[in-house]
């Protein structure tokens, strides 16, 4: 079974109010963006010559910024509302909504109201938020799944004649296996005492070591862009947060800094939170596409703790303790503790994690990045961590293939391996764990070989002789097995257990809650 999310078809006023409502005038660009490149057709307002009413199609190229009745065409010195009064006599039932610019080279609109989206297009939106919302829709009980699997299987394959000329035969039933529980460790919340965490999930009592220390925490509340209903969330954040975090011991100032964001103005915003000592910025986001400026200029420019939440967000239950978990880490506590991690105090591990993420390929020649992440715990506890990331380029010279080889891996290590030293009092980790994400098979010995000898070289850089044990792990998801419990009266199957063998595949660990589907 598949599902695909498609762009909503109809009137395209009609689609575009569902979503924005009365804010459509002020929000040309976040419908530019979920319009670019959308295909529309017309109503059938146009005349052949023996005086039959025909459509035409177009591609939505953007959005204009003024409404119909105030958008000029210049060589008829008329709106475009009255020129289409004049020449096609319609009259807008909306002529203070922005027009839909449908040629990309020329200035030529089109009202949104006499234009229609055709169906089955792939939409604009990101990747997780598509996802989200077919996770939703499409989500049925693994029990039904399965069951659909199964006759799939009984129905279409064993009947199909390329399973016979191959000499294959297909089982009919799904293959039944053991599995193990894994005892569930234990965890520490400081004065809240300690939990046994069980299915996969906890509630969280207090944190092991609040942010600041009892210390008051200045912070600044923005809404980004203006918006109407920006009012009764921003005085919902202000009245609940910090009352959120006093339960947790962490200090919130009662009187934050509260401001609008518009169009253009965030480098001044954020430059003036600098200057006031704000501990971090909560930006409340109505428009997503600010996401990428926010973090751009708060990690990699200014340097400021920055969290981000959808204005919709806000409008959800136990929002702000979820939040906590984020603001508390950032700002420098701990959440809990696994006591269960560390078995031998005299042993010191570090644990590694790494990833190269690239650009979407272009059909132009110009120069991509790619962005290597590489992050890595800095205390005893692995509790702490630090991160480093750097562009590099995504091809090398004469090779089309997108190169996962992190070029600044000896750099990132040594930043990371001294931010360790400075929260150990100086000792030394005597074994690293690397746990490698994105690496293909053909890549796997250059990989292994280029960068196990950078963090070698790092360890030497940043104390010449130590040699820690260095366990370095290629992480990848190669199956395509689904599980589910063998209870029917069972969802799916909980967390903390270990198949055993199944096939070629020595075992699966089931280590987090599955969504709605049967868990893979």
């Amino acid at each position: 079974m598949t599902c695909k999310a498609y762009f909503v078809s109809g009137n395209l006023a009609d689609v575009m109010y569902s979503k924005y409502g009365d804010d459509m005038v002020r929000c040309s660009t976040q419908m530019a963006y979920d319009l670019r490149k959308i295909r529309v057709e017309t109503d059938k307002f146009y005349k052949s010559d023996d005086g039959r009413a025909y459509s035409r199609r177009f591609t939505v190229h953007g959005i204009s910024s003024l409404p119909a009745d105030r958008l000029m065409i210049e060589e008829l010195n008329q709106s475009v509302a009255e020129y289409f009064k004049q020449h096609h006599h319609i009259t807008l039932k909306y002529p203070e909504l922005p027009c839909v610019k449908v040629d990309q080279k020329r200035e030529v609109y089109m009202p949104m109201e006499l234009l229609n989206i055709l169906p089955y297009q792939a939409p604009n939106a990101s990747k997780a938020d598509i996802a989200s919302e077919v996770i939703r829709c499409a989500a049925i009980r693994p029990q039904e799944r399965f069951r659909e699997l199964e006759n799939f299987a009984n129905n279409m394959l064993k009947s199909h004649p390329l399973i016979k000329q191959f000499g294959l035969a297909i089982q009919p039933r799904p293959v039944e296996v053991n599995a193990r529980v894994i005892q569930p460790p234990t965890a520490g919340f400081g004065r809240s005492g300690v939990q046994q965490l069980t299915a996969g999930s906890w509630s969280t009592p207090g944190f092991l070591h609040p942010a600041g220390e009892g210390v008051e925490i200045m912070w600044a509340v923005l809404s980004i862009p203006p918006n109407q209903r920006s009012h009764g969330h921003v005085q919902k954040v202000i009245s609940e947060l910090p009352r959120a975090a006093s339960r947790f011991g962490v200090r919130f100032s009662p009187r934050p800094i509260v401001a609008q964001c518009p169009r253009g103005e965030l480098n001044r915003r954020f430059e003036e939170f600098s200057r006031q000592g704000c501990g971090f910025l909560l930006l409340i986001l109505y428009d997503e596409h600010f996401y990428s400026s926010i973090k751009r200029l708060s990690d990699l420019q200014m340097g400021i703790r920055t969290q981000c939440v959808r204005a919709r967000t806000l409008d959800k239950p136990n929002v702000f303790p979820n939040l906590l978990l984020k603001l508390n880490g950032k700002l420098g506590g701990v959440n809990w503790r696994i006591p269960d991690l560390i078995k031998d105090s005299q042993e010191l591990v570090m644990v590694f994690g790494a990833d190269v993420t690239h650009p979407a390929p272009t059909q132009t020649h110009q120069i991509r990045k790619s962005v290597a992440a590489v992050i890595g715990s800095v205390s005893p506890d692995l509790m702490r961590y630090g991160v480093v990331i750097r562009q590099q380029a995504t091809t090398e010279k004469g090779n089309k293939a997108a190169r996962e080889i992190i070029d600044d891996m000896r750099l990132s290590v040594k930043e990371l391996l001294q931010l360790y030293l400075r929260n150990t009092n100086g000792r030394f980790p005597t074994r690293m764990i690397f746990y490698r994400d994105g690496v293909s098979e053909g890549q796997f010995e250059n990989v292994l070989v280029e960068e196990l000898c950078a963090i070698q070289r790092a360890c030497a850089d940043v104390r010449p002789g130590e040699e820690p044990a260095i366990t370095y792990i290629v992480v990848q998801k190669r199956h395509h097995i689904r599980f589910r419990p063998s209870d029917p009266r069972a969802r799916n199957v909980e967390p903390g257990r270990w198949l055993i063998q199944i096939s070629r595949i020595p075992g699966n660990l089931i280590s987090t809650s599955a969504l709605r589907k049967g868990f893979r």
